[in-house]
């Protein structure tokens, strides 16, 4: 699906010869009077927000275009090939191996500004963005726009479901290194001498939360890390290790075929991993154990049980950004939520200005 958006987005973006002129009849201006308009007018300039799939495929096509100006605004200076991200978490790939830089793929005609973009005005054309560095306000003009910020991680208003301590997303880079050394230090803190054997079986249970592609994969990462490098590196600890993957629907794997879920559940069922479905974490808490020498915590299921755990991933679900979020009253959206966009990814009323994918 988005190898298919990425090539009508090019399609339509790059080959397309003549720009309607646009009114937008839910503007509202969203440039303040003291924020800075920099890089000039903007006349042929290609704003695309986002290095992901379809920014980074969009800025690769329009490298060899000179008479168009491009510039790529993101947080993120690198695209991620993100299906082997759970394979750099256990150290099967190291993390150079599935990134590009951002500036490698750019020509002559190309910039990249790292920063977050907080609102736009489709009538004066006009990108406001925050430096990801120092916080500091600036605006860019556009002639064409693509907003292709994707999604951040939903932990559908769980609140004690924040990063740290133990708990860790699998989304980006970042997220896989956390990962990859917290999984280092549940061996090392295992390993200490004097160790409880029930303190190493809590640093060394490992708790996913999501039965889509993400969460399976890096189940089965975890599965050869332990049977090939911990066997050799941490031979006694191995008994001690558990992984529970937990999904709340009835099944994993959910949009793929029923004889891939299957298969799936039964090779998991194989190696030892217990899986939860029809079940969901509702919270995660703190508590005390006599005799551990490192702070435990435990995630609370939607069953009733509790899962001490060293690790928890979770990989359970999606939404906006913030940045689509402020587009409520800018562009047009269906009930869902979503931005309202043609065959070509032409936002509706907006054709020739503004693209998202």
């Amino acid at each position: 699906v988005e190898s298919m958006n990425s090539r009508a987005l090019n399609y339509s973006v790059v080959q397309s010869a003549k720009w309607k002129p646009l009114l937008c009849n839910r503007f509202f201006s969203t440039v303040g009077k003291n924020t800075e308009i920099v890089g000039g007018a903007g006349n042929d300039r290609i704003v695309i927000l986002g290095t992901g799939w379809a920014g980074f495929n969009l800025a690769l096509n329009l490298k060899d275009s000179p008479s168009t100006e491009v510039r790529v605004v993101s947080p993120s200076n690198h695209f991620v090939f993100t299906p082997l991200l759970p394979s750099t978490a256990v150290g099967t790939l190291e993390f150079r191996c599935i990134q590009e830089p951002v500036r490698k793929v750019l020509g002559q005609n190309g910039k990249f500004v790292q920063a977050k973009a907080y609102s736009v005005d489709p009538e004066k054309k006009t990108l406001v963005c925050r430096s990801t560095h120092d916080k500091k306000e600036f605006a860019i003009k556009y002639d064409k726009l693509v907003i292709s910020v994707g999604v951040k991680t939903n932990t559908f208003g769980i609140d004690t479901m924040t990063e740290g301590d133990g708990i860790y997303f699998l989304k980006h880079l970042f997220h896989a290194r956390n990962i990859r050394n917290n999984i280092i230090d549940s061996f090392e803190k295992a390993a200490i001498p004097g160790t409880t054997s029930k303190e190493r079986e809590r640093l060394l249970s490992f708790v996913v939360v999501g039965g889509g592609p993400t969460s399976c994969e890096f189940v089965a990462e975890l599965y050869d890390f332990v049977t090939n490098d911990v066997k050799k590196l941490f031979n006694d600890l191995v008994p001690f290790v558990k992984v529970t993957l937990v999904e709340a629907g009835p099944a994993l794997l959910g949009p793929f075929d029923k004889q891939l879920q299957s298969y799936t559940l039964g090779l998991f069922g194989k190696r030892g991993v217990d899986v939860r479905l029809e079940c969901s974490v509702t919270s995660v808490e703190s508590y005390e154990e006599e005799g551990f020498r490192f702070p435990p915590r435990r995630a609370i299921l939607s069953d009733g049980s509790k899962l001490p755990f060293g690790t928890l991933v979770w990989s359970a679900g999606l939404k906006p950004v913030k940045f689509t979020d402020s587009l409520d009253n800018v562009l047009p959206k269906a009930q869902n939520g979503r931005i309202l966009i043609d065959d070509f990814l032409r936002v509706k009323g907006h054709e020739g200005s503004i693209w998202v994918s």
